[in-house]
């Protein structure tokens, strides 16, 4: 491929840096006549222009249309017909610059100009030609001659202040950009000043200003807010302009040089894609790749500014980077494509057609959807492998969870469904174990479900051990014989309550008479025999609950239901008064009313634990653990 370095253009040289023949909606000569028309440069033949054509092969023109096809842009190189780019690549347009420059000034004049500019009243007269100047540069859109007015103000604006960077970078602007003024010599001396004293301000005012000339005028760090790095945008847009108006005078090494300071002051994307333009011009090479791979990285789109600028595009460097980055993210789609082939989501077919789709697409496209891709895509991985181990964590949970009707066969059954559930697509998977687990979950013991003979009143933290009572009362009885017994065990499902039980049976549950020296034993019917002897719902382990038991018993009341009166417990009074000893203690006992009972009087107080003579015939509910 020939190197456009070696091409030399005839005078002025510096026309040739301005050229691109890849002006939208124009061949070659269009452009060239364009560029001509704007500039009002005398005759510029068309001699180097046909030096680049004459040199350029056929299969350079077909292999670069070929990259561009690659990337996602039809268009052919010579006539750029190229489909339209957002407005990222609109700082490739030097046309639009001295619009640019007039949009800022009007936000300007919105605001109090001398402020901004902090020129004191003592010059009144450099204020006022810088306002002048202002007003006549702005309405200049309307009326070209106006910029000779402008100019002659900013003109005496600096004749009493030489140091104002701002009035240097618009006069600069003038003779780069206006028809009747350019002066590419002039312009690059004037940026270059107003570079050297913006940048080494220090006045913290100067931030309003960089505020009113950067914000939203294309301008990526206009939202900064280190104040020093907001003045510094101030140097970098003088110095960038510096850099173009040396790249126009065929200053190939002034242009890096100053296009580097500006990539200093603001390290954008675009001003780095400018230095690689001006590196390949100045044959850096090694320098260009390094900093366009770098832009392009930070903003993709640029990639596709490449094929814009004749100095990148005719290097081969240049399109060995952009193939290879090109090939790069086309490789990731058809890994990424893999990855989601193996991912069970009813999506997984979706994406994998959007992925087929989007190895046809723009680079800068690539780029942000195969982010969005494999984000999504490690998302759901990470959402399998979370399910998944929700699931075993569930399977063990089940194996130690006591059930309400659920046998040892019917949890094995579940178990193999949930693993099977574990092989499905993730939205399956989630809806399966869902249904599982709420199928499942209902069966689980709670306070008030039936089960092991009667109702759960009290589970442990595990939930597969509890106490559970009887659904309806044993009748009425007394406790026991007089005298203690040590049946003053009060543990919750300890053992406690069936030790009372059975002490309470064998020592207090007996009729003695005695008839001289003979008695008789007959089998006295207390609240702890009816518990110990009953097999109520085919269970033989019933017993008379301890007073904490009973207790909770009140507590959930509500969910076991049936209740009327006062309920024994197993727990002996151990009262030790001289009168206890010879007429004998009592037991404890409780008042426990359901919501059946709720009318009926008594002077007892709603669940009031108190201690009863043992002859007393109280209610009996009787418990069993499991």
């Amino acid at each position: 491929m020939s190197n456009l370095a070696n091409i030399k253009p005839t005078t002025p040289s510096f026309t040739f840096g301005y050229w691109r023949p890849w002006k939208e909606n124009s061949n070659v000569i269009d452009s060239y006549l364009d560029y001509s028309k704007d500039v009002s440069l005398v005759k510029y033949g068309a001699d180097t222009i046909g030096k680049y054509i004459n040199q350029a092969s056929r299969e350079q023109v077909q292999a670069i249309n070929q990259l561009g096809q690659a990337v996602g842009r039809s268009m052919n190189v010579l006539s750029n017909q190229m489909s339209d780019v957002n407005q990222t690549l609109g700082f490739l347009n030097r046309n639009m610059d001295i619009q640019i420059e007039q949009q800022k000034l009007s936000n300007l004049l919105l605001q109090n100009i001398a402020e901004l500019l902090r020129v004191p009243d003592s010059e009144k007269e450099r204020q006022h030609s810088i306002e002048l100047g202002i007003k006549f540069f702005v309405n200049a859109k309307k009326d070209s001659d106006l910029y000779a007015d402008s100019l002659e103000e900013l003109l005496k604006a600096e004749s009493l202040m030489k140091q104002d960077y701002f009035v240097l970078h618009r006069i600069g602007c003038i003779y780069l950009y206006v028809e009747k003024f350019i002066n590419p010599d002039k312009a690059f001396e004037y940026f270059v000043r107003a570079a050297k004293y913006a940048s080494v301000e220090s006045d913290p005012g100067a931030v309003r200003l960089a505020n009113a000339l950067t914000n939203n005028f294309n301008t990526a760090n206009s939202n900064l807010n280190n104040s020093e790095e907001q003045i510094g945008l101030l140097a970098a847009d003088s110095y960038e302009k510096a850099a173009f108006a040396a790249y126009v005078l065929g200053r190939f090494e002034d242009a890096v040089n100053y296009q580097a300071k500006a990539l200093k002051f603001d390290p954008d994307p675009q001003n780095r894609f400018l230095l690689s333009k001006y590196q390949v011009r100045n044959s850096n090479i090694q320098d260009a790749i390094f900093n366009l791979s770098e832009c392009i990285d930070q903003l993709p789109t640029l990639a596709i500014a490449a094929f814009k600028e004749i100095d990148l595009i005719n290097e081969p460097e240049v399109i060995k980077l952009i193939t290879e980055k090109n090939d790069a993210i086309d490789n990731k789609i058809k890994q990424l494509t893999g990855k989601w082939k193996t991912v069970e989501s009813t999506k997984a077919n979706e994406v994998i057609n959007e992925l087929t789709e989007l190895s046809q697409k723009s680079y800068e496209i690539k780029i942000a959807d195969f982010n969005k891709y494999e984000k999504e895509g490690n998302t759901i991985n990470t959402g399998i492998t979370e399910l998944e181990a929700n699931i075993d964590a569930y399977i063990n949970e089940i194996k130690k969870t006591t059930y309400c009707t659920f046998d040892a066969d019917k949890i094995q059954t579940i178990i193999k469904e949930l693993v099977l559930v574990k092989d499905l697509p993730l939205e399956k998977m989630q809806e399966v174990f869902d249904k599982l687990k709420k199928e499942t979950d209902a069966d689980i013991l709670i306070i008030g479900s039936h089960y092991g003979g009667g109702i759960v009143f009290w589970l442990n933290e595990s939930g597969n051990h509890g106490l559970v009572c009887a659904d309806k009362d044993f009748g009425e009885a007394i406790w026991g014989g007089d005298g203690l017994i040590g049946a003053n065990g009060n543990g919750i499902a300890d053992g406690s309550g069936m030790a009372n039980t059975k002490k309470i049976v064998e020592l207090a549950s007996w009729y003695i008479e005695k008839v001289w020296f003979n008695s008789t034993k007959t089998p006295a019917p207390t609240a702890a025999r009816l518990c110990l002897e009953s097999n109520y719902n085919g269970y033989n382990d019933w017993y008379l609950p301890t007073r904490e038991e009973l207790n909770l018993i009140y507590l959930n009341k509500d969910k076991v239901g049936g209740f009327e009166h006062r309920y024994w417990s197993s727990t002996e009074d151990t009262k030790t008064t001289m009168r206890d000893i010879l007429v004998g203690t009592g037991a404890f006992s409780q008042e426990i009313y359901g919501p059946e009972s709720s009318g009926k009087t008594t002077l007892a107080i709603h669940g009031e634990r108190r201690a009863a003579w043992k002859g007393d015939e109280l209610n009996v509910r009787a418990v069993r653990a499991f």
